[in-house]
């Protein structure tokens, strides 16, 4: 009887979780990485995971100055290094970013080799349970919780049966945690304006590739935080300019060489 009792509760108890859970979420993560290769400093920002049923958009909250979580975060003039936003849906992901002023987005398909582990425990107090995966030359740990039953999470990051609160790289360079879950209510479709062109993921990590090789050796528009730009155009000489650009793109690089796929490099200008 007890155990009958228990069971219906448990039944009750999921399909309130699914109905509540099955609606419009807000939910931040604080993402603590390390930019630089051998350099032990971390540095924290914040992204936000809006989900609307089968469909979610994760970006960084410091571009969308609307987002009322973030007037409750100290703000200050920093350079902001995960500037990218990435959409999914039940199979791929699509990833928008941008490339010395060239928007660009590609779409794949979303990761799905997870090995699960039976090993049950709480986390602020949730019942969850870990998976590992090797994605983008990197191993990592999702932390999900089957109770709350949306298959999404943070980054490129789904298709566990329940949601991801934490998923964190084996080499201790990047953790997203969720710290913070509320009901959406604004426009799921939020993404940093511009026009973006679609190509191959292949296509923009040799596109980068060449350019860190050289980065001097073509034209290149700089944006600062304060949006003021700054268009660099190469003489077709190897004069002082070009000189002075190559190593001052060459220490902007430097700062954020350690990015989380390992072979799409962020630029931070």
């Amino acid at each position: 009887m007890i155990d009958m009792k228990n069971s219906v509760i448990k039944f009750v108890f999921l399909l309130f979780s699914a109905f509540i859970f099955g609606q419009q979420l807000h939910i931040i993560y604080k993402v603590n990485f390390r930019p630089q290769i051998n350099n032990a400093h971390m540095k924290t920002e914040h992204m936000a995971l809006d989900i609307s049923f089968d469909k979610s958009i994760f970006y960084n909250v410091n571009y969308k100055k609307s987002d009322s979580i973030v007037t409750g975060l100290k703000q200050k003039r920093d350079i902001h290094y995960l500037k990218f936003t990435i959409k999914q849906d039940e199979k791929s992901y699509s990833y928008y970013g941008d490339f010395n002023n060239f928007f660009f987005t590609y779409t794949e398909k979303i990761p799905s080799n997870w090995k699960i582990r039976d090993a049950q425990y709480l986390y602020k107090n949730y019942k969850v349970q870990e998976a590992e995966i090797d994605f983008e030359g990197r191993k990592w740990i999702a932390v999900f919780c089957s109770e709350i039953p949306i298959s999404k999470g943070p980054y490129k990051f789904s298709n566990l049966p329940g949601l991801i609160l934490k998923v964190y790289s084996v080499d201790g360079d990047y953790n997203f945690e969720m710290v913070e879950i509320s009901k959406q209510g604004e426009n799921l479709l939020y993404q940093k304006s511009g026009n973006y062109s679609a190509v191959k993921k292949s296509k923009i990590d040799g596109m980068i590739a060449n350019f860190i090789k050289n980065p001097a050796l073509g034209n290149i528009t700089i944006v600062n935080e304060s949006e003021d730009s700054y268009n660099y155009r190469f003489s077709g000489k190897k004069d002082q300019s070009y000189y002075d650009m190559k190593t001052y793109i060459e220490e902007v690089i430097s700062k954020f060489n350690n990015p989380i796929d390992k072979k799409t490099y962020i630029l931070i200008f």
